[in-house]
């Protein structure tokens, strides 16, 4: 018998199964993290997953309380945060979301992904400087993060973006394309 974390596995390898058509595919993992939370009901992933099929499905207004209740079931897990501040934004909602964003910065300090989700914050906010504290920490966390580069790109800073693509070039040798 397959455990929790062997159906969340064959979830991830369904996902990109090319022998069946997408909507197949969507069916197959949502079985499949369905199966996985019945299993094991302290996997986070699935949960997640079911509640954004439902925010698909029904509307995201029907998944916030799902998500909400993750936030605080698995407050550890940056991911969870991220998918209530993205799914506050699809909604309109940019109290709730700014606030979301606050608490995923304050608690995953280090950790690139969420930081990198809290930027829109001091974006939203035009608080250039705290854009770039945050962009340093991550540069400094994650020295192979391209976020100055694809930041640079969207400014059409094209001076910045080359001298990113320049540091990139000497942190990555073996990649002939940078």
């Amino acid at each position: 018998k397959a455990t929790g974390p062997a159906m969340l596995e064959a979830a991830r390898f369904a996902q990109n199964d090319p022998l069946f058509e997408s909507t197949q595919v969507r069916d197959i993992v949502h079985a499949l993290h369905e199966a996985a939370t019945s299993k094991d009901s302290g996997l986070w992933e699935p949960k997640l997953a079911l509640a954004l099929w439902v925010a698909e499905g029904k509307g995201p207004k029907d998944a916030v309380p799902q998500l909400e209740k993750l936030t605080a079931e698995y407050p550890q897990v940056p991911g969870v945060l991220g998918a209530l501040a993205q799914l506050y934004r699809k909604l309109g909602w940019s109290p709730e979301q700014m606030h979301t964003l606050e608490r995923l910065e304050h608690q995953f300090p280090y950790d690139p992904a969420a930081l990198e989700i809290a930027l829109a914050l001091h974006d939203a906010r035009g608080e250039w400087s705290e854009a770039n504290r945050i962009i340093d920490q991550i540069a400094k966390l994650d020295g192979d993060n391209e976020i100055r580069l694809s930041r640079a790109l969207e400014r059409e800073d094209y001076a910045t973006a080359l001298a990113e693509l320049k540091r990139l070039a000497q942190r990555r040798p073996d990649r002939r394309l940078i």
